[in-house]
């Protein structure tokens, strides 16, 4: 099926037919586009936005919202070095690590040989960088690009 037709235009249909009986749009592929643009969800933002009092810093929040039930207090292991009290708050500063494996449960810091990754230093001296990269035996410079090229977008509408 084909969406546009022989004069260069999108044909659309409705899904519920207007009060007039119109059951298809007859657009321009850029309209049809800037239609398709306004649905797209902003970058890196939430998408359910909290308004009054129920938005995040509004003074009389606390006495609204319910506080979370409290944790009951669980044996920790030996690694967790950052257990929390009972009645006090987890901190929010996770590492990148904790994350991936709350949210992905991929251990990053699971080593190929059976023990654990820990950091060490960051590195942010070029020379430095180029030496230890050189010492393994990786390229110690960034791939070349591939030269610019027109966009294959304008086959889309023949």
């Amino acid at each position: 099926m084909r969406l546009s037709t022989r004069h260069g235009t999108v044909l659309l249909s409705i899904k519920t037919p207007w009060r007039d009986g119109t059951t298809h749009l007859e657009l321009s592929p850029t309209d049809l586009l800037a239609r398709l643009a306004a649905l797209v969800c902003r970058p890196r933002a939430n998408q359910i936005l909290y308004l009054g009092v129920l938005s995040p810093h509004h003074r009389w929040r606390a006495s609204i919202v319910p506080a979370p039930p409290p944790v009951a207090p669980t044996p920790c292991s030996a690694s967790d070095d950052r257990a929390v009290q009972p009645g006090q708050r987890p901190p929010r500063n996770d590492s990148w690590a904790e994350l991936m494996q709350r949210g992905l449960q991929i251990d990053t810091l699971a080593c190929p040989c059976g023990g654990r990754f820990r950091h060490i230093a960051n590195i942010m001296t070029r020379d430095v960088i180029r030496r230890i990269l050189g010492h393994l035996g990786l390229r110690s410079e960034p791939p070349d690009l591939e030269p610019a090229r027109l966009p294959d977008q304008l086959d889309l509408f023949p």
